[in-house]
């Protein structure tokens, strides 16, 4: 799959995950886009980072909805220091449906879309492909995508993610 070269991305601010170490995301903004790029950069390392890039696209019909990409290790990640090589990256989805009885959002629950492949893996073997198609109701509002990290030892380490509106027949990322 190739896909686009992404635009201008704006950085959102640095947060920190239980263990205290900073993730730094980039999430493009972009106006009538149905592209989407996560950039993770765990321990805030500017060289070393994991990116997944893809689109979602919604059907003819408009009662389902695809999210394809690809996931991939960006920056020097000679030897996956930070995540111990052994450590499982995937690619995973959530979304969100609008309830206008109670004018608030309800989630589906996070869903691995992608195999897992370890850090090791992911440097020697390029990218990781994944495709994800899932039925799209009317009230559904979004489409949220990150990136987990599932250690050998320790818990689980997620990106922040990349939000996909639906607006009218196409996806604003």
């Amino acid at each position: 799959m190739t896909l686009a070269p992404s635009p201008a991305v704006a950085t959102n601010a640095v947060s920190a995950n239980p263990a205290g170490s900073a993730y730094r995301l980039s999430v493009p903004v972009r106006a009538n886009n149905n592209n989407f790029r996560i950039t993770w950069q765990p321990g805030g390392d500017l060289t070393d980072r994991l990116i997944a890039d893809g689109t979602v696209t919604l059907s003819d019909d408009e009662e389902s909805y695809t999210i394809m990409g690809e996931l991939s290790i960006g920056g020097s990640y000679q030897n996956c220091n930070y995540f111990h090589g052994g450590t499982k990256m995937s690619v995973r989805r959530d979304g969100e449906e609008y309830n206008p009885a109670t004018d608030s959002a309800k989630r589906w629950g996070w869903q691995r879309i992608s195999e897992e492949r370890t850090c090791n893996a992911l440097h020697d073997g390029g990218t990781l492909h994944f495709e994800y198609t899932g039925r799209w109701e009317p009230l559904d509002e979004r489409v949220l995508i990150d990136i987990r990290a599932n250690p050998i030892i320790g818990s689980y380490s997620y990106s922040d993610n990349a939000k996909c509106e639906r607006s009218g027949k196409t996806f604003e990322c």
